[in-house]
C-alpha cells in the first residue's frame, strides 16, 4: 500500500482557502486558543459550549466600533471550536473581539 505524505513541505506557507469581506481567510489553529500570530497572518480560536455561530471583530486601537466583521464559515467549526487564519495582519496593529450567537437567544454575545 502507498502512502501519500500530506505534511507541509518546509519552507511552504500557509495559502488562503477563501475570502471573507475583503479579507483572505483559511481555517486557523484549533489547538491554540485566542490570537496566535503566524509568518503570514493571525489565527483566532475561541470554544464555545452553546454557540450557534462566531463571528470576528477587528478594532483599530482603542476604537468603540470594529473596521471589520468576519463570519466564521461552518466549515470553520469543528465540534465547539471555531478558528480562521486571516491573512496580512500584524497582531500588533489591531485589538479583537469575538462575537458568539448563544443557542436559544437569538442575540449576540461579544467579548474580547
Amino acid at each position: 500500500m502507498d502512502f501519500v505524505d500530506h505534511r507541509p513541505q518546509r519552507g511552504i506557507k500557509l495559502q488562503p482557502l477563501d475570502e471573507i469581506n475583503g479579507f483572505k481567510v483559511r481555517p486557523g489553529f484549533y489547538n491554540r486558543d485566542g490570537a496566535t500570530a503566524a509568518s503570514n497572518g493571525v489565527s483566532f480560536t475561541v470554544h464555545s459550549h452553546g454557540a450557534t455561530s462566531c463571528a470576528l471583530l477587528l478594532f483599530r486601537p482603542q476604537e468603540k466600533e470594529p473596521y471589520a466583521r468576519l463570519e466564521y464559515p461552518e466549515s470553520y467549526h469543528i465540534g465547539n471550536t471555531y478558528s480562521m487564519l486571516v491573512f496580512g495582519l500584524k497582531i500588533e496593529e489591531f485589538e479583537y473581539a469575538f462575537q458568539l450567537f448563544l443557542v436559544g437567544t437569538g442575540m449576540p454575545f461579544s467579548f474580547h
